[in-house]
């Protein structure tokens, strides 16, 4: 580790070793430290709000398109947290449905701090 090959990821119980981003873009694969690094909670939800901002709507496919270093459970996870905050919603069937921003008054005050 002082040679800066090796990174700890995580604390207690759930700490594992990686090779360092510095490995990874040597070998031309830094995307491959961020999938087992993963992205920080806040990081997935400001792209995901991006997103939706952006297009209107978003799929599963597309945020997995969007975030490839991520797994699909990752982006599932952080979606339900953003629905039960009140943030976004799910419009449509499992399979052909999409997340849009909830038009609620409660949730205008998470997306725009200032007002």
């Amino acid at each position: 580790m002082s040679l800066g090959l090796i990174e700890l990821v995580g604390h207690t119980k759930g700490a594992r070793y990686i090779l360092s981003h510095q490995y990874y873009e040597f070998v031309g694969k830094p995307g491959e430290h961020i999938r087992l690094r993963g992205l920080s909670t806040e990081v997935r939800r400001k792209t995901i709000l991006e997103l939706i901002r952006k297009n209107g709507k978003v799929t599963n496919s597309e945020l997995q398109n969007a975030m490839p270093s991520l797994k699909a459970t990752a982006i599932t996870t952080t979606l339900v947290m953003m629905q039960k905050d009140g943030i976004i919603k799910r419009v449509g069937a499992r399979k052909f449905g999409y997340w849009v921003l909830d038009d609620e008054p409660a949730q205008l005050s998470l997306l725009n701090p200032d007002k």
